[in-house]
């Protein structure tokens, strides 16, 4: 049975650490792929700091474009309104069929605030979650998960996390540091460094 791990965010941009944290998931919990999933609109971020759908495309192709365990799917590109995990989840389970096993890969802070998220409790049920661990969340302290969703979802969530190394890299640092012409090497692919540069992405954001 296949095993893939849809990895979804805004990736505005993606950077290193988005890679290495999936390289290491893939490894820990012996996935065939993982499957990049940039957000056409979503539903908690501000839309005048989100590069184009188009740019975010791209400059995820390129960034994976060497491993072959990695993969990039439109699906939330292509669908008109939010971006909702959920529904992302549904379809991804209709269009691999029953052959295929899918683990949602989320980060600390995703895990943490869930409960904010759209049918949060059904999608808890619907999909094995891999916690990707980050400097700036405290595993441990996620009582409104238990609170909302009750103890066995929130003990899902909580044995949820892989013992990953913290990678401290941001995407709002990245866009500053472009915006303060500030170098952005090693933070980003080489490839995606030239195309903001290129394209001038996040110099005004």
């Amino acid at each position: 049975m296949k095993k893939t791990g849809i990895f979804g965010g805004s990736f505005n941009p993606v950077h290193t650490g988005h890679l290495i944290l999936a390289e290491l998931a893939a490894e820990d919990a012996c996935l065939d792929e993982v499957l990049f999933i940039p957000a056409g609109t979503p539903p908690h971020k501000s839309l005048h700091k989100l590069a184009a759908a188009e740019h975010r495309w791209a400059m995820l192709k390129m960034a994976v474009e060497n491993n072959p365990g990695f993969t990039v799917s439109d699906v939330e590109m292509t669908r008109k309104g939010p971006s909702y995990t959920y529904n992302t989840v549904e379809k991804l389970k209709k269009n691999y069929g029953e052959e295929a096993k899918l683990f949602l890969l989320l980060g600390a802070d995703s895990v943490r605030d869930i409960h904010k998220w759209h049918r949060a409790g059904e999608l808890i049920d619907s999909i094995e979650i891999i916690g990707l661990g980050r400097p700036d969340v405290d595993t441990g302290k996620m009582e409104s998960n238990e609170k909302l969703f009750g103890v066995r979802k929130a003990q899902k969530l909580r044995r949820s996390f892989l013992e990953l190394p913290q990678i401290d890299i941001a995407a709002s640092d990245i866009r500053y540091r472009v915006r303060n012409g500030k170098t952005i090497r090693y933070l980003v692919p080489e490839n995606v460094r030239e195309y903001i540069k290129r394209n001038g992405l996040y110099s005004d954001v």
